[in-house]
């Protein structure tokens, strides 16, 4: 199944994708099947497996004439949750890691010294991080979602995308075990980590408390273009990935490379600290997932378009900030 959130007349409602053609409104489906509407994705998450049952059991089962259903070409798509409870933001690839730092050697000191590293085998990863998985705290209220805009923030010359699989927790739990986790796992979305660069090189160089205002800027994380869930996606650990960049393919990867499972994920995400239905678990950045490693950065205009077998294609694009729109208006009177 495939959860929603979709715009027609009015606010955001949670829906259910049918077919290529038609999205079921959740909350009239709840009235129809005699159970208390849920007018929100999150609260859909919130009310649990009970809820979801009846809802999925009921586009599965009926006469898809007797549903409420929207024709798609009627609704615009918003970001399946406007904004999470937490949001855990991982990074697990090492081939990313490696050549992130092979970048940053380069831009910071010299290319050829850069080269040098690395066919001499100088570019490592410490010990520790193979050893647990580690994250950062993301802003959990700086959500866009398909066909959204991201303005260009003003304190970056650096702007990158990030081509990430992401998790939404569906059950509350802490401590959990390994073989326990994927029990706790409402779905899956496609989570393009928009990053200044140059300030998050900064930040992590001069040994601040982890990414500041690299990654925490409005309207920074996109996701969507819906929520899958797990049975319908299968094993997430061998899922093939592309991003383009105004049309031209940037990168391809598979979750397979993967250093850390998502079960181990979840499980260090749930030591000591409760998970929350709705919590947003980002898998992090594969090898050829961003622009840092190729030092080819975004600029306003530019489109970013992210698929994820299984999943579905998230597309954004980069305007001008809103002192630079207000010049060009300027310029053009």
């Amino acid at each position: 199944m495939k959860y929603l959130t979709y715009q027609r007349h009015g606010a955001p409602r949670p829906g259910l994708l049918l077919d290529d053609r038609h999205i079921v409104d959740i909350p009239r489906l709840c009235r129809q099947m005699k159970v208390r509407p849920a007018s929100t994705l999150l609260s859909v998450i919130e009310r649990g497996p009970d809820l979801w049952s009846i809802l999925e059991g009921a586009v599965a089962s009926e006469d898809p004439a007797s549903l409420p259903v929207i024709p798609f070409d009627e609704v615009r798509l918003c970001a399946p949750l406007s904004r999470v409870p937490k949001m855990h933001c991982y990074s697990v690839y090492e081939a990313h890691m490696q050549r992130s730092l092979e970048a940053v050697l380069a831009m910071r000191v010299h290319p050829w010294l850069a080269r040098l590293a690395r066919r001499g085998g100088l570019i490592r990863l410490p010990k520790s991080w193979y050893q647990k998985p580690t994250y950062y705290k993301g802003n959990p209220t700086s959500l866009i979602g398909p066909d959204d805009e991201l303005p260009y923030p003003k304190h970056t010359e650096m702007l990158d995308y990030e081509m990430e699989l992401a998790l939404i927790v569906g059950q509350r739990g802490m401590d959990i075990e390994p073989g326990d986790a994927r029990g706790y796992i409402f779905g899956y979305t496609i989570f393009n980590d928009f990053s200044a660069r140059d300030v998050l090189i900064r930040e992590l160089l001069r040994g601040r408390v982890g990414p500041l205002k690299g990654k925490d800027f409005e309207y920074g994380n996109a996701i969507g273009p819906w929520i899958v869930t797990p049975d319908e996606l299968g094993d997430p650990h061998g899922i093939d990935m592309r991003v383009w960049v105004n049309g031209e393919l940037a990168g391809a990867a598979s979750t397979s490379g993967m250093s850390h499972t998502i079960d181990a994920l979840l499980v260090e995400s749930s030591r000591t600290e409760a998970l929350v239905p709705g919590q947003l678990i980002a898998t992090g950045v594969p090898a050829g997932g961003c622009g840092l490693e190729s030092q080819r950065f975004l600029k306003p205009g530019d489109r970013v378009r992210i698929e994820i077998d299984g999943i579905g294609r998230l597309e954004n694009r980069i305007v001008a900030s809103e002192p630079e729109r207000m010049q060009e208006v300027s310029d053009a009177a």
